[in-house]
């Protein structure tokens, strides 16, 4: 299929020694349980940011409004997952992000589709 799920966990500090815990500070799964880093059962709830899929390369809104603002919004209403949109198309080097007010989105100038995706998840995992 062309378009798919873009899912990647974000990984904290490396440790110096053998780990006791899994190396990242996301949610995954023990058995049948999607679980948090303490190994506690939690429920998802989350949103789709559409638009990485489209011709634009990046998530809506952000000709309006800065990504942080926004993913702290999405954290504030209570939400803890974000689906964002992914396509094969992204991966070619013909592909431009497109329709981002970079005076809002300074840090987001020249990225690629992939690196731009990899700010909103590094940044979703800072604020958890």
């Amino acid at each position: 299929p062309s378009n798919l799920t873009y899912v990647v966990p974000m990984p904290t500090a490396k440790p110096t020694s053998a780990p006791t815990r899994p190396l990242f500070s996301y949610f995954h799964t023990s058995g049948n349980q999607i679980v948090d880093r303490n190994g506690n059962s939690i429920r998802l709830s989350g949103i789709n940011w559409e638009g990485t899929e489209g011709p634009g390369y990046r998530p809506l809104g952000l000709w309006t409004r800065n990504y942080k603002s926004l993913i702290n919004q999405v954290k504030e209403m209570g939400f803890n997952s974000i689906r964002l949109p992914y396509s094969n198309q992204m991966l070619r080097n013909t592909s431009v992000v497109n329709g981002i007010d970079y005076y809002l989105n300074p840090d987001l100038k020249g990225l690629t589709p992939l690196e731009l995706m990899d700010v909103f998840i590094e940044y979703c995992g800072s604020v958890g």
